[in-house]
């Protein structure tokens, strides 16, 4: 995760420094970095696009069978499936008081 924040954090530092200095080189870079960003999130969402159905479809029934077979055997699950229901049951009863 802290590698996608290091590209944010390279990139606006490559076009404040072109705006500041009015370097055309690194305000070209900095312009061609976000062209390909916003390519790369266009390649991303079709593929989710396409994907989604599949993942939709057997999404339920992976979920049961991954429950069945590793709560209570792999603690890092248990924890986070324990945390989701604990914070959804919070919300229910937070709503139903208000």
């Amino acid at each position: 995760m802290y590698y996608l924040y290091s590209h944010h954090v390279i990139q606006q530092a490559i076009g404040c420094l072109g705006a500041v200095r009015m370097s055309e080189k690194l305000l070209t870079l900095y312009w061609n970095l976000l062209v390909v960003l916003m390519f790369g999130d266009a390649v991303v969402g079709v593929i989710w696009l396409f994907r989604y159905n599949v993942l939709v479809t057997n999404l339920q029934s992976d979920l049961k069978t991954k429950l069945n077979s590793e709560y209570g055997f792999d603690p890092r699950f248990q924890v986070s499936i324990s945390s989701i229901c604990y914070e959804t049951v919070f919300q229910t009863i937070k709503q139903t008081k208000t």
